[in-house]
């Protein structure tokens, strides 16, 4: 397995209406042959958004569906993991800077510690941690 993949790129590969998506979906499709996984934390996330009426564009998904999708997703051919992370990290949580980096450096920690490249389009991921954030292409 190669990729922790982040709900910035799971999120719009499977939301056909987002502005990423048909490059998030060509990356995923192909970065699936070389084995990828999502946090429970990115599973969830991207169910969320899914419901939400703002990042779906007036059209929020009911659970039971936005379930489905991501199941589907993660079951495709090439089906992805889900990996559970371990103990937060304290020193490196504490180099974050707002409140909006923790759950993003806790996912870092996640790719670091499972030896995977994480797939993000975050800025603030890629600029802090550039030996294991990559931006797809």
């Amino acid at each position: 397995m190669k990729w922790l993949v982040d709900n910035s790129v799971l999120f719009p590969a499977i939301n056909s209406a987002h502005p990423d998506h048909v490059d998030s979906r060509a990356w995923l499709n192909g970065a699936k042959q070389d084995g990828w996984a999502v946090t429970v934390e990115t599973f969830l996330g991207v169910v969320r958004k899914l419901m939400n009426p703002a990042t779906m564009f007036g059209n929020p998904m009911k659970a039971s569906t936005a379930v489905d999708i991501v199941c589907r997703e993660m079951a495709a051919p090439h089906p992805g993991q889900i990996i559970i992370g371990g103990s937060p990290d304290k020193p490196l949580l504490k180099t974050a800077q707002g409140h909006r980096q923790i759950m993003d450096f806790y996912l870092a920690q996640v790719a670091r510690d499972a030896g995977l490249k994480l797939a993000t389009r975050d800025k603030g991921l890629l600029a802090a941690f550039p030996k294991i954030a990559v931006c797809p292409t």
